[in-house]
């Protein structure tokens, strides 16, 4: 049965000026991170964001996305976690992988974006402290099962995770006054973290150690074959700031007093003995 598509009142499509190869779908916490990226970047990706988006909705989202694209970033969950909790969560989301699997099959990496924390609603002067406390909760069991999903290769190969940080984010500052949406400076956060892990996949995060065939110059020790050699280094100059220190010169050892105060005394009762003899 073909997925209904989602309402467009809730739906956002912001897509560059070229042809894209990458995608980030979710909810509405990322509606805003188009705005961090360059559209004539000929790199940048294409966003489908749906406002309450579940991993029910993903597969009809992606309808909106062109053939083509082989790299696709996944941030929902939040609402899943919400409603069902952590392990049903983590159920959809292994039903989801494999549907995207059967039906976008061009989709050969998938990034799973872990879900951010919530705080109280300042709005409402906190009324919601419990249910944000319980759902702190979840979240972190859903990351730490998607982690080992991941490392274990469980999900299928190429695929990761993102991991924002749950427990170094402040709330009061990367998450707007309801407690749920990401403020400014939260956007910015989920923008740089997405371009750091579109930019460089590393086996850390990997879905399984086996797959580490992609390499980067930044890893190489030495310049690929083909390449001229770098020239060498200038000699180092010294600051202009801060003036050298002179080289304090070493006197010649002093004899002590005592020496030569007897060589005093003995040149001085030498005549006086030769007038004796």
């Amino acid at each position: 049965m073909a997925a209904s598509k989602p309402a467009t009142e809730r739906l956002s499509r912001r897509f560059p000026k070229f042809k894209i190869k990458t995608a980030i779908v979710g909810d509405s916490l990322i509606r805003h991170v188009f705005n961090h990226f360059d559209p004539s970047n000929t790199s940048a990706p294409g966003f489908v964001s749906y406002g309450g988006a579940m991993f029910e909705d993903v597969l009809a989202t992606l309808e909106y996305l062109p053939t083509g694209v082989e790299t696709l970033v996944l941030h929902v969950g939040t609402v899943d976690i919400a409603r069902r909790g952590s392990a049903a969560a983590v159920a959809e989301l292994k039903r989801t992988v494999e549907r995207i699997r059967q039906r976008r099959p061009e989709m050969k990496t998938i990034l799973l974006s872990l879900p951010l924390p919530r705080a109280p609603n300042r709005r409402r002067g906190g009324a919601n402290r419990n249910f944000v406390r319980w759902f702190n909760a979840e979240a972190q069991r859903y990351a730490r099962e998607v982690r080992q999903l991941c490392r274990g290769g469980v999900l299928g190969p190429r695929i990761f995770y993102i991991d924002h940080g749950f427990l170094t984010l402040p709330p009061w500052r990367f998450l707007a006054a309801d407690g749920l949406h990401a403020s400014f400076e939260g956007v910015a956060v989920l923008a740089q973290h997405f371009k750091e892990r579109l930019r460089y996949h590393r086996p850390r995060w990997a879905s399984a150690p086996r797959l580490t065939e992609e390499t980067d110059n930044h890893d190489q020790a030495s310049p690929p074959a083909g390449l001229p050699p770098c020239p060498p280094c200038p000699p180092c100059l010294p600051c202009p700031q801060r003036p050298p220190r002179p080289t304090p010169s070493r006197a010649p050892p002093v004899p002590e007093r005592r020496y030569m105060t007897r060589l005093a005394t003995k040149a001085a009762s030498q005549p006086s003995r030769e007038a004796e003899n």
